[in-house]
């Protein structure tokens, strides 16, 4: 067994689409490779979009509660939180952290459930950020 099983990925090489089970041993690949002048074609990397996640303001939660959510649920430190409950209470919305579609969903599902767990309400959103993953 070399160190290629089951191990199948396929790039385009010298304009033939090849897979490495095109090639019965791992040195056979490393033959090929070394063999002629290769060109291999270069693959393009699709970084995923980034959300924000927001908070909306409310006359009803307190900034108290506010801030100890952030601090438990973006591991932000207590200046950061009163910074971002402070943009909740003044502009009606503030900007936790911005992550990829699946975190940011994740972090959301988190502090709905810290808020029905402490008896607040919350309303929070994802909004697309102008940026993608590096």
């Amino acid at each position: 067994m070399g160190q290629f099983d089951g191990f199948i990925p396929w790039r385009k090489i010298n304009n033939k689409e090849l897979s490495l089970n095109d090639f019965e041993a791992d040195d056979d690949i490393f033959d090929f490779l070394e063999s002629e002048d290769v060109l291999f074609e270069q693959s393009s990397v699709v970084r995923p979009s980034m959300y924000h996640v927001v908070i909306l303001g409310d006359k009803t939660t307190p900034s108290t509660f506010l801030t100890e959510l952030i601090i438990e649920c973006f591991h932000r430190n207590e200046e950061q939180a009163v910074a971002i409950t402070r943009d909740v209470h003044q502009d009606g919305k503030g900007v936790c952290g911005t992550y990829t579609r699946e975190v940011a969903e994740t972090k959301i599902e988190e502090m709905i459930e810290y808020s029905r767990t402490h008896n607040h309400t919350l309303n929070c959103m994802m909004e697309k950020g102008n940026k993608h993953a590096i």
